[in-house]
């Protein structure tokens, strides 16, 4: 930063002095962490878009003084979680940080920058997410395409609700109807925010029947383009409790197996001490295993939740110890 002396002068006087401070160049960290501070999880932001497109459908006033919101926050929603998914698509590693390349053109990395990232203040996706410019729909789309290497438009208009197949037992139909049409309005609804926001129009740019089109639109990309992504990097991810359990369970059963088997890599090169050691470490971690999954939970306490939650936290846990044993059995000769 850097501080800037202003002189007014009237009349060959001087009238006023003041100081004015500028930022040299912008702190980028400290933009990214006050984002991530003010911000919620981008998870239900496709439902959230179905909300505001609710609450526009029953709001008793629709005119053009008040509709003016509606299309502002929408695309706001929009960016947000195409952002959010940005960001995950690259920390998720290979192939998307590799074509994740293509929007690096203007970002400058210092060694500020460098250290937070090593930090995990912030990730590289963040970086990344937050240097892309997503002006238009086309912005938007373009920015998926990239990523997967897909055109995008197409691949959302196949999507289904996996809910609504898969456990209510609905026949299979496409979340988007028209995906032409679908785009038609999404483009549209960036114009008319773009002059909202920075224009003054002296006639009205877009109609109050106009405003349902742009919200549904945008409700129904956000939606597709969730089942799709999530799909993309997940696979078909459990839906209902009891499936979400039963996957939890086989993987913290198959961390720990593969947990055991590196212990006793380990147990292999200790003399009888090493291995006692060891064993009592192992034995009094698993006591604290039991009791941070009994603590994780405690708030749900006889909720359906419970046996869920201390799945999830076992599971962490779990993977977090093997990843130091496997450490611990290949480290090299001066590690400590």
């Amino acid at each position: 930063m850097f501080t800037r002396k202003v002189n007014f002068k009237v009349g060959g006087e001087l009238r006023l002095t003041y100081n004015r401070t500028e930022m040299a160049i912008r702190d980028r960290v400290a933009d990214i962490l006050e984002i991530k501070r003010r911000g919620q999880h981008h998870g239900g932001l496709h439902y959230d878009l179905r909300s505001l497109t609710e609450s526009w459908n029953h709001y008793p006033q629709k005119n053009l003084e008040t509709a003016a919101f509606f299309p502002i926050r929408a695309v706001t929603l929009i960016e947000v979680f195409t952002r959010a998914w940005i960001a995950t698509f690259v920390d998720f590693g290979k192939p998307y940080v590799e074509r994740a390349t293509a929007f690096t053109k203007n970002i400058k990395i210092d060694y500020e920058l460098l250290r937070e990232i090593q930090g995990r203040t912030i990730t590289l996706g963040d970086v990344i997410a937050h240097s892309v410019s997503l002006n238009s729909f086309g912005q938007i789309a373009g920015a998926f395409e990239t990523l997967i290497e897909e055109q995008f438009v197409l691949r959302i208009a196949k999507a289904v609700d996996r809910w609504e197949v898969e456990v209510e037992g609905k026949p299979p139909v496409p979340i988007i109807s028209d995906a032409e049409a679908m785009a038609g309005a999404l483009d549209r609804l960036f114009r008319v925010r773009h002059i909202l926001v920075h224009e003054y129009p002296k006639y009205p740019v877009y109609s109050v029947e106009d405003v349902g089109a742009m919200l549904a639109a945008a409700a129904d990309f956000t939606f597709a383009a969730h089942e799709v992504c999530t799909e993309i990097l997940y696979g078909k991810v459990p839906l209902t409790n009891s499936d979400m359990k039963e996957a939890a369970g086989e993987e913290w059963h198959r961390l720990d197996e593969e947990l055991s088997r590196v212990l006793e890599q380990i147990s292999a090169d200790q003399d009888d001490e090493g291995r006692k050691l060891l064993e009592d470490a192992q034995s009094r971690w698993v006591s604290y295993r039991e009791a941070q999954c009994a603590f994780r939970v405690d708030s749900t306490r006889g909720g359906s939740m419970a046996g869920l939650l201390w799945l999830y936290e076992a599971r962490d846990l779990t993977e977090a110890r093997l990843k130091q044993m496997k450490w611990y059995r290949d480290r090299k000769e001066g590690d400590l």
